[in-house]
Protein backbone atom coordinates (compact mmCIF):
# COMPACT_ATOMS: atom_id res chain seq x y z
CA UNK A 1 0.00 0.00 0.00
CA UNK A 2 1.37 3.37 -1.04
CA UNK A 3 1.81 5.91 1.76
CA UNK A 4 0.22 9.32 1.23
CA UNK A 5 2.50 12.16 0.30
CA UNK A 6 2.96 14.48 3.26
CA UNK A 7 2.39 18.21 2.98
CA UNK A 8 4.82 19.85 5.39
CA UNK A 9 3.94 23.10 7.16
CA UNK A 10 6.38 24.93 9.45
CA UNK A 11 4.77 26.63 12.47
CA UNK A 12 7.04 28.91 14.51
CA UNK A 13 5.95 30.37 17.84
CA UNK A 14 7.37 30.70 21.34
CA UNK A 15 4.20 29.19 22.79
CA UNK A 16 4.84 25.45 22.79
CA UNK A 17 1.21 24.80 23.71
CA UNK A 18 0.05 26.29 20.38
CA UNK A 19 2.43 23.98 18.53
CA UNK A 20 1.32 20.87 20.43
CA UNK A 21 -2.39 21.64 19.99
CA UNK A 22 -2.01 22.37 16.28
CA UNK A 23 -0.15 19.09 15.72
CA UNK A 24 -2.72 17.10 17.71
CA UNK A 25 -5.76 18.67 16.07
CA UNK A 26 -4.42 18.40 12.52
CA UNK A 27 -3.84 14.64 12.98
CA UNK A 28 -7.55 14.18 13.71
CA UNK A 29 -8.66 14.98 10.18
CA UNK A 30 -5.72 15.47 7.85
CA UNK A 31 -3.25 12.62 7.74
CA UNK A 32 -1.60 14.17 4.68
CA UNK A 33 -0.53 17.34 6.55
CA UNK A 34 2.51 17.24 8.83
CA UNK A 35 3.22 20.19 11.09
CA UNK A 36 6.83 20.89 11.97
CA UNK A 37 6.68 23.01 15.12
CA UNK A 38 9.54 25.13 16.39
CA UNK A 39 9.82 27.56 19.30
CA UNK A 40 13.31 28.91 18.56
CA UNK A 41 13.82 31.30 15.65
CA UNK A 42 17.39 30.09 15.00
CA UNK A 43 16.21 26.48 14.72
CA UNK A 44 13.34 27.64 12.52
CA UNK A 45 15.85 29.34 10.20
CA UNK A 46 17.82 26.10 9.95
CA UNK A 47 14.67 24.08 9.22
CA UNK A 48 13.53 26.59 6.60
CA UNK A 49 16.95 26.67 4.93
CA UNK A 50 17.14 22.86 4.95
CA UNK A 51 13.73 22.01 3.58
CA UNK A 52 12.05 25.12 2.17
CA UNK A 53 11.45 23.37 -1.15
CA UNK A 54 9.23 20.74 0.47
CA UNK A 55 7.32 23.16 2.72
CA UNK A 56 3.80 24.08 1.61
CA UNK A 57 3.47 27.03 4.00
CA UNK A 58 5.08 28.76 6.96
CA UNK A 59 3.12 30.13 9.91
CA UNK A 60 4.96 32.63 12.11
CA UNK A 61 3.59 33.68 15.48
CA UNK A 62 4.26 36.97 17.15
CA UNK A 63 5.29 34.94 20.19
CA UNK A 64 8.88 35.02 18.99
CA UNK A 65 8.73 38.82 18.93
CA UNK A 66 10.18 39.17 22.40
CA UNK A 67 13.46 37.68 21.25
CA UNK A 68 15.79 39.87 19.22
CA UNK A 69 18.58 38.87 16.90
CA UNK A 70 21.91 40.10 18.24
CA UNK A 71 21.55 43.89 18.45
CA UNK A 72 18.73 44.17 15.93
CA UNK A 73 16.29 46.98 16.56
CA UNK A 74 13.26 45.05 15.40
CA UNK A 75 11.55 41.94 16.74
CA UNK A 76 12.95 38.63 15.53
CA UNK A 77 9.53 37.81 14.07
CA UNK A 78 9.70 40.58 11.48
CA UNK A 79 13.31 39.82 10.62
CA UNK A 80 12.49 36.14 10.07
CA UNK A 81 9.53 37.01 7.84
CA UNK A 82 11.68 39.37 5.77
CA UNK A 83 14.42 36.75 5.43
CA UNK A 84 11.93 34.24 4.09
CA UNK A 85 10.61 36.69 1.49
CA UNK A 86 14.10 37.88 0.53
CA UNK A 87 15.08 34.27 -0.15
CA UNK A 88 12.64 34.30 -3.07
CA UNK A 89 10.24 31.84 -1.43
CA UNK A 90 6.76 32.62 -2.77
CA UNK A 91 4.54 30.11 -1.00
CA UNK A 92 2.06 31.09 1.72
CA UNK A 93 3.61 32.88 4.69
CA UNK A 94 1.02 33.39 7.41
CA UNK A 95 1.44 35.53 10.50
CA UNK A 96 -0.58 35.11 13.66
CA UNK A 97 -0.78 37.54 16.54
CA UNK A 98 -3.22 38.48 19.29
CA UNK A 99 -2.20 42.09 18.63
CA UNK A 100 -3.80 43.43 15.41
CA UNK A 101 -1.26 46.28 15.20
CA UNK A 102 1.62 43.81 15.20
CA UNK A 103 -0.30 41.75 12.64
CA UNK A 104 -0.21 44.77 10.32
CA UNK A 105 3.57 44.97 10.79
CA UNK A 106 3.84 41.26 9.97
CA UNK A 107 1.84 41.83 6.78
CA UNK A 108 4.14 44.71 5.87
CA UNK A 109 7.18 42.47 6.43
CA UNK A 110 5.92 39.94 3.87
CA UNK A 111 3.12 37.77 5.25
CA UNK A 112 0.43 36.92 2.72
CA UNK A 113 -2.22 36.46 5.40
CA UNK A 114 -2.67 37.41 9.05
CA UNK A 115 -4.69 35.80 11.83
CA UNK A 116 -5.22 38.08 14.80
CA UNK A 117 -8.12 36.84 16.89
CA UNK A 118 -7.08 36.60 20.52
CA UNK A 119 -7.19 33.14 22.00
CA UNK A 120 -8.13 31.21 18.88
CA UNK A 121 -4.81 30.89 17.07
CA UNK A 122 -4.75 27.10 17.01
CA UNK A 123 -8.30 26.90 15.68
CA UNK A 124 -7.51 29.44 12.95
CA UNK A 125 -4.38 27.58 11.87
CA UNK A 126 -6.12 24.21 11.87
CA UNK A 127 -9.24 25.48 10.07
CA UNK A 128 -7.15 27.20 7.39
CA UNK A 129 -5.20 23.99 6.77
CA UNK A 130 -8.24 21.72 6.94
CA UNK A 131 -10.26 23.90 4.57
CA UNK A 132 -7.28 24.33 2.25
CA UNK A 133 -7.54 28.10 2.63
CA UNK A 134 -3.78 28.45 2.86
CA UNK A 135 -2.34 25.50 0.98
CA UNK A 136 -3.76 23.86 -2.10
CA UNK A 137 -4.20 20.18 -1.32
CA UNK A 138 -6.84 18.11 -3.09
CA UNK A 139 -9.42 16.89 -0.60
CA UNK A 140 -9.87 13.17 0.01
CA UNK A 141 -12.82 12.85 -2.40
CA UNK A 142 -10.86 14.52 -5.22
CA UNK A 143 -7.81 12.34 -4.52
CA UNK A 144 -9.90 9.17 -4.68
CA UNK A 145 -11.20 10.02 -8.17
CA UNK A 146 -7.78 10.69 -9.67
Amino acid sequence: MKEKEKNFVLVVDANEEILKLAKTKIKMFADDIKIIGETDVENARYIFDSCHESLKAVFVGSGIASFTIEDAREPATLGFIREIRESGWNKPLVGFSGNPDFGIQMYGAGCTRIFSHKGYMVEEIVEALRNHDVIDIPNKEESATR
